[in-house]
């Protein structure tokens, strides 16, 4: 019995050390995470202003709650505010 619970401890000891060594390793990547934004509106219109310039305007639309998120390996997900949004 004794010997049975030694393994038993052995074993758990072992098993937390490997979880533990894997959670700590950093995510091996290359690139910083790209974002893309949601803004929900009622309506919206693109004006072409001039040569490969455009103007998107969205009416009634909730600035207070942009989504930002990104993709794998980090899968971001948070709300920011319209002002934030503007001054990336």
């Amino acid at each position: 019995m004794k010997r049975l619970i030694s393994y038993t401890i052995i074993l758990l000891m072992a098993l937390m050390l490997s979880v533990g060594l894997s959670a700590k390793e950093p995510i091996k990547t290359k690139k910083a995470p790209e974002f893309l934004f949601v803004i929900t509106a009622k309506s919206a219109e693109i004006k072409k202003m001039g040569d490969n310039r455009y103007t998107l305007t969205m009416n009634h639309t909730d600035v207070d709650h942009v989504l930002m998120f990104s993709d794998r390996p980090y899968r971001i997900a948070k709300y920011i505010t319209g002002d934030e949004f503007a001054k990336m």
